[in-house]
């Protein structure tokens, strides 16, 4: 693996391991698997979930943006910020994605005003791209809503999502009505395109489809004042089994993943939290 053709094989590995949603194989994912242990063995912070014979590996961490500071942390016990950079300022609307296909970890992003600012890398410099979508006072997500292995832009204005398939100024790919009370939240799941949700008070509100109508189901996890994190989104990346929900109180966070649920603290209240795959 010493020979640039060795490590490119190690690089294209990596990346296909991390976007593996993209392969359903479950015999691809085993090879996977079996190339990338030793590997994750000296990374260290890896969980493994394992079902019907095949295991996922999920990996993720917490992270804050404090102005335009981004702290990342990389387990889920209490814990200071292990790395951190620069990127954006502060007021604007921060989140983490992937846009680049040659990158395995997610990279930072930010939102000022209609404006959109990608950076490929989780370091300090300028965006490497930048578009216009959206208007003044949409909820800007950025989710892979058509399940091509790449992070697009979409903004939810009143009840109407309007979700765009390329990193882009241009109309909405994706308009849908989802009449449900509370903040939106991106929601990626195994195989699929994201599922439409809201969090309010504690109650979450999820639609199984990418179309207009009222929600599927709804459940409890968390209470009025809390912010979520996501479904699926910490804890694991999307070939895990078992979903989790996770909101902070505070800077506690609370996760609730079927008979695993636990709690950590990181960050300061007032931060805004976010999850990142590293």
């Amino acid at each position: 693996m010493g020979s640039p053709a060795g490590r490119q094989f190690a690089k294209d590995v990596a990346i296909t391991m991390h976007r593996s949603w993209l392969h359903r194989s479950w015999l691809h994912r085993g090879l996977l698997l079996a190339l990338l242990a030793p590997l994750l063995v000296v990374l260290g912070a890896v969980s493994t979930i394992t079902t019907a014979g095949a295991s996922a590996i999920c990996w993720a961490g917490p992270a804050v943006v404090r102005g335009n500071l981004w702290l990342l942390g990389n387990q889920y016990t209490n814990q200071s910020a292990s790395r951190s950079f620069s990127f954006g300022r502060a007021g604007d609307h921060p989140f983490f994605g992937h846009w680049d296909a040659h990158a395995v970890n997610s990279a930072p992003g930010v939102v000022r005003g209609r404006t959109w600012y990608l950076r490929n890398t989780q370091t300090t410099g300028p965006a490497n791209l930048t578009f216009v979508y959206g208007q003044l006072g949409d909820i800007p997500l950025m989710g892979d809503w058509n399940g091509d292995g790449t992070d697009t832009p979409g903004v939810v204005r009143g009840h109407t999502w309007y979700l765009r398939n390329s990193n882009s100024g241009g109309p909405a790919d994706i308009t849908f009505t989802f009449n449900a009370p509370g903040i939106p939240v991106y929601t990626p799941w195994v195989g699929e395109a994201p599922h439409p949700t809201t969090f309010d008070a504690g109650t979450w509100y999820q639609r199984n489809t990418e179309t207009s109508g009222p929600a599927d189901s709804t459940y409890s996890f968390g209470r009025a004042g809390d912010l979520p994190v996501g479904v699926g989104f910490f804890v694991q990346n999307p070939d895990c089994v078992s979903p989790s929900t996770t909101v902070v109180r505070g800077n506690s966070w609370l996760i609730n993943q079927g008979a695993n649920g636990y709690s950590f603290s990181f960050g300061r209240p007032g931060d805004t939290f976010l999850s990142q795959h590293y």
